[in-house]
């Protein structure tokens, strides 16, 4: 079977929130996780509770901007996806 692959937005802080109760402080070559970044949706899968989760590949990167690892087949929680494409016009 063949995979296609969707161009999305990844919010990092719906997937890796913070605890309860951390105190922020800055860590120069430690990954930055905040904000949306690129991914790109592999498929969808449904938990048993019947929420829904997708497989994502994605780029982290620290806080200078390099990347530090690339996830393959992600899960994510469907509220951190959106598409990357909404808003264009077409034609």
């Amino acid at each position: 079977f063949r995979r296609v692959l969707f161009r999305s937005w990844v919010d990092l802080e719906v997937v890796f929130p913070l605890p309860v109760g951390h105190r922020r402080r800055v860590v120069a070559d430690g990954l930055a996780l905040t904000g949306r970044v690129p991914g790109m949706l592999k498929r969808w899968v449904r938990g048993a509770r019947g929420e829904w989760y997708g497989l994502v590949w994605l780029l982290l990167r620290d806080g200078a901007g390099e990347v530090r690892l690339t996830l393959d087949d992600q899960l994510v929680p469907a509220a951190a996806l959106s598409p990357r494409d909404a808003g264009r016009r077409r034609g």
